[in-house]
């Protein structure tokens, strides 16, 4: 079950939140600074991020700065006493799932942790079925990887038989084989697919 990370300065802030989760048998680990944090979670962990933006040293915000800029950011719940409509703009923009005003509602820390664990789920997933997509392109001999390079490109069948030097029926027999391995049958499926792959001629060069 995925795992509620939670980052504050305050004990009686993480006493509140690790008892609360523990008693619905929700794995929650804490930590009372964000140094203490990056030290000891693997970033791939499935689970979220309850972060308190005020503290000394490494502040919430940093921690979210320097999350994103590494891809490493999870889903993520604010928490602050000291909320302004700058560090929320902000906040959002970086990915904050919700920002929650201490003093924190029970309630409210419970409906946001279920929407953060759904999203990191779903982006799990979604990267699962990326990295399948992904694998079954580089599988493709390389003749029908170049046919699909010109395809998501817009080339037409004629720009890439005259690309490739190759006769248009060779270009549409490796493209019919192409669309049978990948189970496709219309244009828009080979979109859909490469894009779920998150695939690209030049990000494969």
């Amino acid at each position: 079950m995925p795992t509620v990370f939670v980052v504050d300065d305050e004990q009686e802030v993480l006493s509140f939140l690790g008892n609360l989760f523990r008693g619905r048998r929700i794995p929650v680990e804490c930590f009372n600074s964000a140094a203490n944090y990056l030290a000891k979670v693997n970033p791939s962990r499935p689970g979220c991020l309850v972060l308190d933006l005020d503290m000394p040293e490494i502040s919430g915000l940093m921690l979210m700065r320097h999350l994103a800029m590494r891809q490493e950011l999870r889903p993520t719940i604010v928490t602050s006493g000291q909320l302004t409509t700058r560090t929320i703009v902000e906040v959002v923009k970086l990915g904050a799932i919700e920002v929650l005003e201490k003093p924190i509602r029970t309630q409210d820390v419970l409906d946001a942790v279920e929407v953060a664990q759904k999203t990191d789920l779903d982006r799990r997933q979604k990267k699962t079925v990326g990295q399948l997509f992904r694998q079954r392109i580089r599988d493709l001999p390389e003749g029908e990887q170049a046919v699909l390079s010109g395809l998501v490109r817009g080339l037409t069948i004629e720009q890439i038989a005259l690309e490739l030097d190759l006769s248009r029926r060779t270009v549409q027999i490796r493209r019919s084989r192409m669309f049978e391995r990948l189970e496709l049958k219309t244009k828009s499926d080979l979109h859909r697919f490469t894009h779920q792959a998150q695939w690209s001629p030049e990000a494969d060069d």
